[in-house]
């Protein structure tokens, strides 16, 4: 051809014939329609794995939490305090959850490989719901939190310390529960010790049983009356626990302690020195 003349290139394909301006132009639009469209199943085939394989751990979490609760409630059934008062932990559905949550909670309360296939449809429809919901309420949260909103199981559920005495039936733990100082204290930790007990139990189940069941007490007792302090380390030792105690006063040589290793820290701020004095206690005498 005439190099002084201008050229014209013409393509032709599916989309009829045009210039190769045109064409370039409407590939390029095809292919961004194109990778939009595989972007959404993409996006959509991850949403429903990730919503199956979270919904599936949401559920172990649910049975091991209340696997847990009742390791506790084995550990607190032979537990009681000087005053004869024993604890139980109820845990149990929320009673303020809306329908569609109950429905929920309920097919997720069912181990996976029991689900009939209708339920777990309506697992995924439900979960779905809840995060198109959540997403329309923040529009701008990342997507891990709003999975954290929609599965904390822990806002499904209710945990109450029910308080039980010889004779009487038993009772939930309130703030208007008439019960001494000393006594709120020593209810107040049970629960906590139970739980530590538990955990170690849990692993020891495992065939981890050479697992140490420690407890680290910072300032421990801090607030509590000397008069309930043997009480408090009975607790621990009747829970089977070995602890670490700091305190400013707090020495541990109760009856209730069986053997106990003391370090004391004396400081010499004019010598410029630290001393550290051992004694050991064996449930009677201190050396």
């Amino acid at each position: 051809p005439d190099p002084m003349l201008p050229l014209s290139v013409s393509v032709n394909g599916p989309l009829g014939q045009m210039t190769l301006a045109a064409s370039v132009a409407a590939v390029r639009s095809q292919l961004a329609q194109l990778i939009s469209l595989l972007t959404q199943k993409q996006d959509q085939a991850l949403r429903i794995l990730l919503q199956g394989m979270i919904a599936r751990e949401v559920a172990e979490k649910m049975h091991h939490a209340t696997a847990l609760v009742d390791l506790m409630n084995d550990r607190l059934g032979s537990v009681t305090t000087a005053h004869g008062i024993g604890v139980r932990l109820r845990w149990r559905r929320s009673d303020d959850l809306d329908d569609d949550t109950k429905r929920t909670v309920s097919i997720l309360a069912k181990l996976p490989d029991l689900r009939t296939e209708a339920e777990e449809a309506d697992l995924r429809d439900a979960l779905a719901a809840r995060l198109d919901e959540a997403r329309r309420l923040e529009p701008d949260a990342p997507y891990r939190h709003l999975i954290g909103q929609v599965f904390d199981y822990r806002r499904w559920h209710d945990m109450g310390i029910l308080l039980r005495r010889s004779g009487d039936t038993e009772r939930r733990l309130t703030r208007r529960t008439p019960l001494s100082e000393g006594e709120k204290k020593l209810v107040t930790y049970l629960p906590l010790f139970a739980a530590v007990a538990a955990a170690c139990d849990s692993i020891a189940a495992n065939g981890t049983d050479t697992a140490p069941r420690f407890l680290l007490l910072d300032d421990a007792f801090a607030k509590v009356s000397e008069d309930n302090h043997a009480a408090l380390f009975g607790l621990l030792v009747d829970l089977d626990l070995d602890f670490i105690a700091t305190s400013e006063r707090l020495w541990g040589t109760h009856a209730t302690v069986p053997a106990l290793s003391i370090t004391e820290v004396v400081r010499d701020a004019d010598l410029g020195v630290i001393l550290l004095e051992h004694s050991t206690w064996n449930g009677r005498v201190l050396t």
